[in-house]
């Protein structure tokens, strides 16, 4: 080859090259699925979801990085206290590749995801102790496809929540012969979306409700005593992190909940003729007046 032909040679590739590299596809973002078992599904979407839950993760991505639109793609999914339901949406998200699942609620949607794919990274509340119940070996390596929180302390705290009441209302017992003195919640999905029901039952018959969810107590309640539920969900948002990072989620232990607090209403204790005794707001973290 002559000189003028390799100058020229050398001149037309050099012309290609942006041409190449601007053809070069973009990155794949990384596809999250994010699953509830009763939140409604216009509560869970866009960057600052209605649901305190759903906010919650979605922000707790956010912090860590991940952009929706940008560095990653959430799907969201309700089975909207349907049972059903679940199977479909996780033979839906199997269509769309999802990379992790993140999901709360009940234990027909854990077995449902489960049934779905053994493969997956899949980060859950688990409603009940998952060693005891079979589902995994170890909560310090859980192996498999499987990881997150714990939401249940068993008895634990419902007896802390009683006790808590006693010193709040001293007339209370738990439930006394023909009729109930007050009204004690364990936690649950549907009793977390049913609150609104449950606060306007305790009002009308004037029952002091003790909760299981700061909701509760916003909303009416008198107190509420258990897991911060929000802080349950940015610790999804954790794990998502970690798995798309490259953690595996048969590495990842499975935690206990840390993290609890103790909401009173003092507006409510005035209406219900209760004096809030000052060790209880010594020790509550917030009383709403």
């Amino acid at each position: 080859m002559e000189r003028r032909e390799f100058i020229t040679f050398l001149g037309g590739a050099a012309a290609a090259w942006p041409l190449t590299v601007r053809a070069q596809p973009a990155p794949r973002r990384p596809v999250v699925g994010f699953v509830h078992a009763v939140i409604p599904w216009t509560e869970m979407v866009g960057a600052d979801p209605v649901s305190l839950l759903a906010r919650a993760f979605v922000h707790g991505l956010h912090d860590l990085g991940w952009v929706e639109g940008q560095t990653v793609a959430i799907e969201r999914r309700s089975a909207e206290g349907q049972p059903q339901r679940a199977p479909a949406i996780f033979a839906e998200l199997m269509t769309r590749g999802v990379d992790v699942i993140a999901m709360g609620g009940s234990q027909w949607l854990r077995e449902a995801a489960q049934q779905a794919t053994k493969t997956i990274p899949t980060v859950l509340l688990f409603d009940s102790d998952p060693v005891a119940q079979g589902v995994v070996p170890s909560l310090a390596r859980p192996g498999g496809n499987l990881t997150g929180v714990m939401v249940s302390m068993g008895g634990e705290l419902i007896g802390k929540r009683l006790q808590l009441l006693k010193q709040l209302a001293p007339t209370v017992a738990t439930i006394l012969r023909e009729h109930a003195d007050a009204l004690v919640t364990e936690g649950s999905p549907i009793i977390y979306v049913q609150r609104g029901r449950i606060v306007a039952f305790a009002a009308e018959h004037r029952l002091p409700f003790a909760a299981n969810n700061r909701e509760s107590v916003e909303e009416g309640g008198l107190m509420s005593y258990g897991i911060k539920a929000s802080g349950l969900f940015s610790d999804l948002a954790i794990y998502v992190d970690q798995i798309l990072k490259g953690a595996k989620a048969s590495d990842l232990p499975i935690q206990r909940p840390t993290r609890f607090e103790l909401i009173v209403n003092g507006r409510t204790a005035n209406t219900l003729g209760l004096t809030i005794p000052p060790t209880l707001l010594a020790t509550a973290d917030e009383v709403i007046e």
